[in-house]
């Protein structure tokens, strides 16, 4: 995986060659704006599944210590 530095960095070097000089350059800096973009778009997509994850979990654990404590009242009062 890319760092965002590195990123960057090359993003710099493709913006100062010059477009008429260099054929294809233009298709190359939309390539990489894309690559960030489609970068981004994986890590907060990333996030958003860790987080749903982290609610299912202490959901059941909230479920979990609910039918504990019913179960010992139930059982020791």
């Amino acid at each position: 995986m890319n760092t965002d530095v590195e990123l960057r960095s090359r993003f710099d070097v493709e913006c100062r060659r010059s477009y008429y000089k260099e054929p294809g350059c233009r298709r190359r800096i939309k390539e990489m704006v894309a690559l960030v973009m489609e970068d981004e778009s994986e890590k907060k997509a990333r996030r958003k599944a860790f987080a749903m994850k982290q609610r299912m979990l202490e959901t059941e654990h909230l479920e979990d210590t609910r039918s504990t404590v019913v179960y010992f009242y139930a059982h020791h009062y």
